[in-house]
């Protein structure tokens, strides 16, 4: 076994949340989103890059249960993608069903829209 130490843009990811991503629902309303350590080590391992910086994985499939906050979530990784990539990115999120993709949508509308994010994410 190598004690190679992994390097992973979760850090980076995580610090986005709770530098630009406010709760929106809840006793937590307001208040950065600061990811849970399960949360974090999720990302440590989604956002692997090799010694070049690349990202080691292109697709990660992850399994939450009911309850949890995969949508929140899920929005905020989204946003993360969207204004940290270089460009003018397209991110996709699906779901299994329309309602179910409406509530990310609305939480990601929701983050941008009530934190630091607002000047740099348009609705189109």
């Amino acid at each position: 076994m190598t004690n190679a130490k992994v390097l992973t843009l979760g850090d980076a990811v995580a610090d986005f949340f709770a530098d630009n991503i406010l709760i929106t629902e809840g006793e937590k309303k307001g208040q950065p989103f600061v990811l849970d350590q399960w949360q974090r080590d999720m990302l440590d391992l989604a956002y692997q890059v090799d010694s070049d910086g690349h990202r080691v994985w292109r697709e990660v499939l992850i399994g939450i249960p009911r309850g949890q906050g995969k949508s929140p979530l899920t929005a905020g990784l989204a946003l993360y993608e969207l204004v940290s990539g270089s460009g003018t990115p397209t991110v996709h999120c699906a779901a299994a069903a329309k309602e179910q993709a409406g509530v990310v949508y609305g939480f990601a509308y929701d983050m941008a829209q009530n934190g630091p994010l607002r000047d740099w994410v348009e609705r189109s």
